[in-house]
């Protein structure tokens, strides 16, 4: 695991000091190396900080050149079917230099092509390759959106890096703040798309290639999508063919998690207690005879699952590590993890994730994860309601709602009377409910639901994810795929990429896999959902391995109590972040009211509102912004 920059210019030279602060921003990516590359006067500028994982020997310095010196790579991620791409390049004379997979994808790349190696490789990864007699560069992401990659041109250059702020350094004026991202941030909670904080600098997206040429005085670009989740679900679908099996799944998972512990360094397994986590720690149990695992227990027995997770290592007999956390140690960790974000991202599991990510980078440099199993086999609970109240908006009921929703939000149930009623917690329940009814169809009913919630005072126009489920088809479908083309990549990935990036830990997810992707897109809805519970094939998969009490448990999530951490602890935070944001013009650009916004704080204080999570995506955005600039 690592960070990666690059500048590749039509003449110019890099901006003064670029190459010192990419450094310096990537060093928390790659602490154990680092290097440079430089050639055509500085025209080509390509910068590595390594974590090393397979070959930790200078063998695997980078950027790394190919046997033949065609070709130039900077990689970071892991490639697990490294030995059966090896196999083909052995087929054509070529003799290892290293045992490091960066060498076999550069040379993979320069005998085979971008496009082969795309298709048959299994890995996370963000690469970027400079064919150097051409100057052809190629920019690549992995299939699920695990690493993270953007790029922008900028005059006569294009500027590459695992971190917009890197990019946006790249150029010799630099980028304005993109508005209209920064407004889709506060609705959605995360970056959406393809956007980045800075106008300019775009985010590479999940399963997507991007190749540069060189023109007389421009650079050509040109995309390429070799996997969309949606597409392949929809072909899939079309092509009908036999159900899925849960022996393909347990199959599938078994090997993809063979492969995941594969490493020079201790491997270890973060075990939270869940399905997800649990199946995975127990076969990787059966490969090895020294698992470690990692689990945080939380002083709130709603969060906590340290008991669970205390009893499932027992009975696999694994190395099992614990951290207590209680309130204070997660607020104290509050700034740590928001200083490891290099975009704003309001999902406050960052903190617990950052904190086990630091505790397990302690005995071990990489951890597998359960991340992925709720979306491809719909373990979340939302998926279950909103099947529900797809279907009262299908009712009548629904139909006399939406006709009187304009009239029910004018009235507006969170005044006084509305609230000494109701209380709170059950206005913003009837709040977000009476939205959904209002929404015009399935993609802004699913936004509605998983939305920040900023009424009243933001609202993007960004577009929602379009998609026509085919006739018969349960809404929960719809949800799955959203989810796989944004909330897991720009959410998920990015809270797990940056929490574990800052601790020098990598995390592995057997779940994000193309093959087992296609298999779980084979189930059809009454097979993954059945009463009060999703992922069927999972908890069956799981009860095999550990037995039935695994499933006995309720779900629970991996967060923070943040309605009250704001209302108390982190207060004055937020108005430290609220009052920067307007001091530097950025509510103004925003269009955000400070007047709205004071009022939700003074009211969540009070405890008449909770405004909790808007209150906590706004503190994160001024946190963001305050080290944007360092």
């Amino acid at each position: 695991m690592c960070g990666i920059a690059g500048r590749v210019s039509l003449g110019s030279r890099s901006p003064e000091g670029w190459e010192s602060e990419a450094l310096r921003l990537l060093a928390p990516r790659g602490p154990d190396d680092r290097g440079v590359h430089l050639e055509d006067g500085g025209a080509v500028h390509l910068v590595h900080t390594r974590l090393s994982i397979l070959d930790t020997s200078s063998a695997g310095h980078q950027p790394m050149m190919s046997a033949s010196g065609a070709s130039v790579i900077v990689f970071n991620g892991e490639l697990y079917n490294f030995s059966e791409l090896a196999n083909r390049l052995k087929g054509r004379g070529w003799v290892p230099r290293s045992g490091s997979d960066t060498e076999i994808v550069v040379e993979f790349i320069e005998r085979f092509g971008l496009s082969d190696f795309l298709e048959c490789a299994d890995g996370m990864f963000a690469l970027a390759h400079v064919n150097r007699r051409t100057k052809e560069v190629a920019l690549a992401r992995d299939p699920f959106g695990e690493k993270p990659l953007y790029w922008m041109v900028a005059g006569d250059a294009i500027a590459f890096a695992s971190d917009p702020r890197v990019v946006a350094r790249a150029s010799r004026t630099p980028p304005a703040l993109d508005a209209e991202a920064l407004r889709a941030y506060l609705w959605r909670g995360h970056m959406v798309g393809d956007s980045s904080p800075w106008l300019d600098v775009r985010k590479l997206r999940p399963g997507s290639a991007l190749v540069a040429r060189r023109g007389p005085s421009a650079w050509d670009t040109s995309f390429r999508v070799y996997f969309d989740p949606t597409s392949e679900w929809l072909r899939l679908r079309a092509e009908g063919g036999p159900p899925a099996s849960d022996d393909e799944v347990e199959d599938l998972l078994a090997r993809n998690i063979k492969r995941r512990l594969v490493a020079d360094v201790p491997v270890g397994s973060l075990l939270s207690g869940g399905i997800d986590s649990s199946l995975v720690t127990a076969l990787a149990a059966r490969h090895t005879n020294s698992l470690a695992t990692f689990t945080v227990g939380i002083d709130d027995p709603s969060l906590d699952e340290s008991t669970i997770a205390r009893r499932t290592s027992a009975q696999l007999g694994t190395h099992h590590f614990e951290l207590r956390i209680a309130e204070a140690d997660a607020l104290g960790a509050v700034h740590a993890a928001l200083q490891s974000l290099a975009e704003p991202l309001a999902d406050a599991s960052i903190i617990p994730t950052y904190l086990v990510c630091r505790f397990a980078a302690n005995r071990v440099k990489v951890a597998l994860t359960g991340d992925g199993g709720d979306e491809l086999f719909a373990g979340y609970t939302r998926y279950l309601q909103f099947e529900q109240a797809m279907r009262v908006r299908a009712s009548v009921f629904g139909m006399v709602a939406r006709v009187g929703e304009a009239t029910m939000l004018r009235l507006d149930p969170t005044r006084d009377f509305g609230v000494s009623v109701l209380g709170p917690r059950k206005v913003r329940q009837l709040t977000r409910v009476l939205r959904f009814l209002g929404a015009t169809g399935i993609d802004e009913a699913y936004s509605e639901l998983t939305s920040q919630s900023m009424h009243g005072v933001v609202r993007a126009s960004y577009p929602v994810r379009k998609l026509v489920l085919p006739k018969g088809e349960s809404p929960i479908e719809y949800a799955r795929m959203s989810d796989f083309s944004d909330y897991l990549p720009d959410d998920i990935c990015t809270k797990t990429d940056r929490a574990s990036m800052a601790c020098g830990l990598e995390l592995r997810t057997p779940f994000l896999e193309r093959s087992l992707f296609r298999v779980a897109a084979r189930y059809r809805t009454h097979s993954l959902v059945g009463g009060r519970h999703g992922k069927l094939p999972l908890r069956r998969a799981a009860s095999r391995a550990l037995g039935e009490w695994i499933l006995e448990p309720p779900k629970r999530g991996f967060g923070v109590p943040i309605d009250a951490w704001m209302r108390h602890r982190l207060g004055g935070l937020y108005e430290e972040s609220r009052d920067l944001l307007a001091r530097e013009g950025l509510l103004d650009l925003l269009g955000l009211d400070d007047k709205v916004l004071r009022k939700r704080y003074d009211e969540h204080r009070r405890g008449r509102r909770l405004w909790g999570q808007e209150l906590w995506a706004l503190l994160t955005l001024g946190a963001w912004y305050q080290h944007a600039g360092e």
